[in-house]
């Protein structure tokens, strides 16, 4: 039985395509932390997805804490 992966529908569509290629259940929705999240085997997953520059300015700025707490506190 396959997990349903939920996408942020502010994500690329490209990455919904290719998550449905590679036969996942792929679900488009406003999330409110995160880019993607799922729940396989009752557990509860959120991913953050991120550029390297995308990612060296979170580190820098310190945004990167803010979106991790919420993360913890959404999933």
């Amino acid at each position: 039985m396959a997990v349903p992966i939920i996408v942020d529908d502010r994500e690329p569509s490209w990455l919904s395509e290719r998550l449905g290629s590679l036969g996942h259940v792929v679900i488009s929705q406003h999330l409110d932390a995160g880019d993607f999240a799922s729940y396989p085997h009752g557990l509860t997953l959120g991913i953050e997805r991120a550029t390297i520059p995308d990612l060296l300015g979170k580190l820098s700025s310190n945004r990167i804490i803010d979106q991790a707490w919420k993360m913890v506190d959404t999933y």
